[in-house]
């Protein structure tokens, strides 16, 4: 499956007493974000307005592109700056970077360099054993291996504390235990807004969202139609983007729950946002 990966945001606050020319970084990573799915890129409907906020005071790219729209692939860009043909991430989800590679990614050159750094979320490199080996490389630790947790909720949680939030606290955490004589570089990489397929609620948000867009009907893309659809090739007829496309919009009724979910998973990734900004202000 492909994925689209959406940078967020990415975020320079100076604590007290912080060389400036060496400036904090918090780099925030949303898993499947749709690109026009925000407040600021034109979406009259979903409530983001800390995000909308860092895109007011910020710059904000509405015409970017990837060269390899496959997860493993764009997360290993991410970590690298480089292309596919070069990091080599690209024969599947199990493929890990080369340790030469590694000692090349921006969280080992700035912790290289005297920053203390921190990874939270879904790492998406690697299988499960090659991301736990990343440990060692942060100074915090809070990487998931998959798609960052099967479930949004966790089923034995007594608490029903939702990854998203779960996400928020332990960035919260790094804030806190930084040291202001010392630069950091956060990385939060949330799970959200991917589905979790052939789980009863693919998109579960937080119980604290669940009204939220209730009576809202979301429209569908123009193209979203079955005249539109006909005129595309057999193959993609046929593809699994549209045996995906039949588990979520095949019916009005069950289009409109999925896409309030899928917002409702947008807001509460938002709220985080605001609650990282708010510790770093």
């Amino acid at each position: 499956m492909r994925l689209l990966l959406t940078l967020l945001a990415l975020c320079l606050a100076t604590l007290a007493n912080a060389a400036p020319q060496r400036p904090n970084i918090v780099f925030l990573l949303v898993d499947d974000l749709r690109w026009n799915a925000l407040g600021c890129m034109g979406d009259k409907i979903v409530k983001t307005p800390n995000i909308d906020k860092l895109a007011g005071k910020g710059v904000l790219f509405n015409n970017a592109f990837v060269t390899t729209s496959i997860c493993w692939t764009s997360r290993a860009s991410i970590f690298t700056g480089q292309w596919m043909r070069r990091h080599h991430v690209g024969d599947g989800p199990k493929a890990d970077l080369e340790p030469q590679t590694w000692k090349e990614t921006y969280p080992a050159v700035l912790r290289a360099n005297g920053y203390r750094t921190g990874f939270i979320g879904k790492f998406g490199v690697g299988n499960p054993k090659q991301i736990a080996s990343h440990e060692a490389e942060f100074d915090y630790w809070k990487g998931l291996p998959g798609q960052g947790g099967k479930f949004f909720i966790e089923k034995d949680d007594p608490s029903h504390t939702h990854m998203t939030e779960k996400m928020g606290n332990w960035a919260l955490e790094f804030i806190n235990g930084s040291d202001a004589a010392k630069p950091f570089c956060l990385a939060v990489s949330f799970n959200a807004v991917h589905a979790r397929d052939h789980e009863p609620r693919e998109y579960e948000p937080d119980r604290r969202d669940e009204m939220l867009y209730e009576e809202t009907n979301i429209p569908l893309p123009k193209l979203a139609t079955e005249e539109a659809f006909k005129r595309l090739p057999s193959f993609v007829q046929k593809s699994e983007g549209r045996t995906r496309w039949a588990w979520r919009f095949d019916e009005p009724t069950k289009a409109q729950s999925i896409l309030r979910d899928y917002y409702r998973l947008i807001s509460g990734v938002d709220r985080e946002v605001g609650r990282i900004v708010e510790q770093l202000e």
